[in-house]
């Protein structure tokens, strides 16, 4: 009388892994002020060429009254604010599996395989500006130059707005917004199966 012979065997493996990293960077701007309930003068003389008034991202008021007078350049402009977004990411992902069984009623065989692999980026910039507010609506607004004047990025306001310059150059700012991503997935599965059963 023969024996008959059990075999077993059963061998599993899985494993996973996913990373991402985001980088965040940016500035942003600090105002100035100079506001007062009377006159608010601010003068730029005495030294020609060099007598300019630069006035960036802040804010310049009077309640009775705003002057500016330079000899020579006036620029009243926004300040620069930036954001930036850096991501990344990667996954990857194996399961493998073997099933062998024989008995004396049938024969098993099992395999199944498994994987995965992914990657991805995000890029993301934005540009604002902080504007530059010079006069109050309630009072008289002057702005004197002996040379150029340039507003730029900046709201000036009065009951009523006297501007002497040279040249006077006017130009708005957009803010700006801009995204580009990319993402990646490779899949894959193999399965094998077989059986095989008797009896008498």
């Amino acid at each position: 009388m023969a024996q008959g012979a059990n075999v077993s065997v059963s061998i599993t493996y899985g494993e996973q892994k996913n990373v991402q990293t985001t980088d965040i960077q940016g500035n942003t701007a600090a105002n100035s002020a100079i506001n007062a309930g009377g006159k608010v003068t601010v003068a730029a003389t005495g030294a020609g060429k060099e007598s300019d008034i630069h006035i960036v991202g802040s804010d310049v008021s009077g309640q009775q009254g705003t002057l500016l007078q330079a000899e020579d350049e006036i620029n009243l402009r926004a300040a620069k604010q930036t954001h930036q977004e850096r991501s990344q990411n990667k996954s990857a992902g194996f399961n493998a599996g073997v099933a062998v069984s024989y008995g004396s009623n049938g024969l098993a065989f099992g395999f199944t395989a498994g994987g995965n692999y992914g990657k991805g980026y995000g890029n993301g910039d934005e540009t604002t500006w902080r504007n530059s507010h010079i006069g109050d609506k309630h009072s008289q607004t002057h702005i004197m130059s002996g040379g150029d004047t340039a507003i730029k990025g900046a709201q000036v306001r009065g009951k009523g707005v006297q501007v002497q310059a040279q040249n006077l150059n006017i130009e708005s700012l957009q803010d700006t917004m801009t995204y580009k991503g990319k993402q990646m997935n490779v899949k894959g599965q193999v399965t094998v199966g077989y059986g095989f059963s008797a009896s008498a």
